[in-house]
Order: C-alpha cells, then structure tokens, then sequence
C-alpha cells in the first residue's frame, strides 16, 4: 500500500533527533512511519496519540492506533506508573533502518562497522 503510492520506497524511519524535531514541528503532516519516541520518562510524546494519527501510515490504517501496541507489552517504568499510565502502545522498526535513511539522505555510505 504505501510502498506502491510513494514509488516503492520503504516509508521513512527517522532516528531519535530527527523524529524528535518532525514530532515537534508545527506542521500537521509528519515525515516519519510514526511521529513520536518512546521512553521510560512521563514524557507526553509517549502518549500523544494525535501523534501517531499524523504520521505517515495512519492513512492506510484508517486512522487506528491499536495496531501499534503489542499485546507483550505490558511494561511501565516506575514513573509512568507513579502517573497511573498505561502504555497506549509499543511500536518498533528496525533502527537501522533510521540509521541508512540519515546516510541516504546526506549521501554518506554505510560501513560494516
């Protein structure tokens, strides 16, 4: 679905900074899978779920968020459950693949390292 509307390109995985920054932009279109980083902090972009509904895959999910929590997670640090949270859900991509998008799109080249 997003691979054939976007000319087969993988939908983009942004590292912690750069998915930071494009979470906290002002515009409602985001760039990345998903807009936000989870933590063990309180910190509200782990629950922001208009967040998760701006990003680029919500279209092709009709807008749902269940689909990002993992039924295995049921983890909270003890923080957020000082707050009384309960994780709205657990979402993960390869980080490496954040990783090439950042070389790509600087045009460096990824070592084996």
């Amino acid at each position: 679905m997003y691979p054939e509307d976007n000319a087969d390109k993988l939908v983009p995985n942004f590292g912690v900074n750069n998915t930071a920054a494009d979470a906290g932009s002002s515009s409602v279109e985001k760039h990345t899978w998903i807009a936000n980083d989870m933590d063990w902090s309180v910190n509200v972009m782990n629950t922001n779920v208009a967040l998760i509904k701006q990003s680029l895959l919500s279209p092709y999910l009709s807008g749902s968020i269940n689909v990002y929590k993992c039924p295995a997670d049921n983890y909270l640090s003890s923080a957020q459950r000082a707050r009384g949270w309960g994780q709205e859900r657990a979402h993960q991509q390869l980080s490496a693949v954040a990783e090439a998008f950042d070389h790509i799109k600087a045009g460096t080249v990824l070592g084996n390292d």
